[in-house]
């Protein structure tokens, strides 16, 4: 309420506009309701435009697994974003205070935090701004008193279950009376010192970044690991932060300890070692490379193929073209496109993923070759060899999409009719 009323004072004297957004998170009942109340009769005398959101809080916390105060800020900042954009080149603000930001460092400090930790709340961040990060709530207090400003306190800023409640009204108290009265200053300090070095290494890390990722789909981010070795250890912790934050922006908050056992574990080197990141990532290393992407428990299922029929999957697509031999022009130009003798597969095609003991006798060779050796011989990471599929006639396989065709469905000179065999990666 005393940022409303000082935005208002402000904006009056210019020519930018000002609209208020209220959130009911639905906790409090008839107390949520008089804080709606209050701010609706605000903006009523105040001719200030007023949007109200109401929202099932705890419902959304236990759809996706995470805690009230996660899924109110989860909901509040979509609906902020949502307002926002209503209006040409617009900002948010919150009313988040000097208090706030300590407490924050403070339970960042507890949960074992690094460097980004320490920065607490920023005053802006993208269309985020907030005027009064470095007032205290003493301050606010005293100004709201002064101005006659209404407001409403919530109640479950007292609950001692909560954590924050917990730093803010037990543990800061007791740093003020029996260490330094200034403590809130001095945690500030701190907090400065931090962000002017994180935001010196997060400089760091946007320049090299581009030299470590080799490959960024949505897939995942496929890093060299030699590249990765050769910068500092703190480099090398900020680029994987950054890698699994352009996963999913809920992966920002890896600690310092998850950070430092992957390093350790990656250091390794250990061709084939998978690593499961908090709940859904995946961290696989093979020969110098280091793949990060999202757990796919089912990759895409094994299916049949029919002439002339276009498939896709997440991974690729296929598909075949039956073609008379005058319309075969010798010569491979496109590893993804093959021929083969159509009268070698009277039957069912069937593309399938790779199964420990596979064979295939590749194009001009006397003896079958185990596909595991192919993949060594073509360095294909082994986190790929579920994604390349493997098209097979009555067991025997004919090509290993991309990579090899095998010598018993080649094109002869007796050949009558030809099978176009079309794979993409996508």
């Amino acid at each position: 309420m005393v940022m409303l009323a000082l935005l208002l004072r402000y904006f009056r004297t210019g020519n930018l506009g000002l609209s208020a957004v209220h959130m009911n998170h639905n906790l409090r009942g008839t107390e949520a309701d008089r804080d709606q109340d209050l701010v609706k009769e605000y903006c009523r005398l105040n001719d200030l435009p007023l949007s109200v959101h109401q929202f099932d809080v705890k419902s959304y916390a236990a759809e996706h697994s995470v805690s009230i105060e996660m899924a109110g800020r989860a909901l509040r900042y979509h609906h902020f974003q949502e307002d926002a954009e209503r209006f040409d080149y617009s900002v948010v603000a919150t009313a988040h205070t000097l208090d706030d930001h300590i407490e924050t460092i403070l339970l960042n400090m507890y949960k074992g935090t690094g460097l980004r930790g320490l920065k607490g709340i920023p005053v802006s961040r993208e269309n985020i701004v907030r005027p009064i990060r470095n007032l205290t709530k003493d301050e606010l207090y005293a100004y709201a008193e002064a101005e006659h400003i209404p407001f409403r306190e919530d109640h479950t800023n007292f609950e001692k279950l909560v954590q924050r409640n917990i730093i803010r009204n037990e543990v800061l108290p007791l740093l003020k009376k029996s260490i330094n009265p200034r403590i809130v200053e001095s945690i500030e300090t701190v907090s400065l010192n931090a962000a002017e070095v994180s935001d010196y290494i997060e400089t760091v890390v946007v320049k090299v970044y581009p030299t470590v990722v080799i490959k960024e789909s949505d897939k995942g981010i496929l890093i060299d690991l030699f590249q990765l070795q050769s910068h500092p250890v703190t480099i090398q912790k900020e680029i994987l932060r950054m890698c699994f934050a352009r996963i999913g922006k809920e992966f920002q908050t890896l600690t310092y300890e998850q950070l430092t056992a992957l390093i350790a574990n990656i250091h390794q080197n250990r061709t084939g070692a998978n690593f499961r990141i908090l709940k859904d990532v995946e961290l696989a290393v093979d020969r110098g490379r280091v793949m990060i992407g999202r757990c796919r428990e089912r990759i895409w299922e094994d299916f049949t193929v029919e002439p002339g029929r276009f498939y896709r999957t997440d991974y690729f697509t296929f598909h075949t073209e039956v073609l008379e031999k005058s319309g075969y022009c010798r010569g491979r130009t496109n590893k993804n496109v093959e021929y083969i003798d159509l009268e070698t597969v009277v039957g069912t095609l069937n593309l399938r993923k790779w199964r420990r003991g596979d064979r295939i006798r590749p194009l001009g060779s006397r003896f079958s070759k185990k596909l595991s050796d192919v993949y060594i011989d073509q360095k294909i990471p082994r986190y790929r060899k579920n994604l390349i599929p493997i098209l097979e006639y009555n067991g025997e396989i004919i090509w290993l999409c991309g990579i090899q065709l095998s010598e018993y469905f080649k094109i002869k000179e007796n050949t009558k009719n030809i099978l176009k065999l079309v794979y993409e990666e996508i």
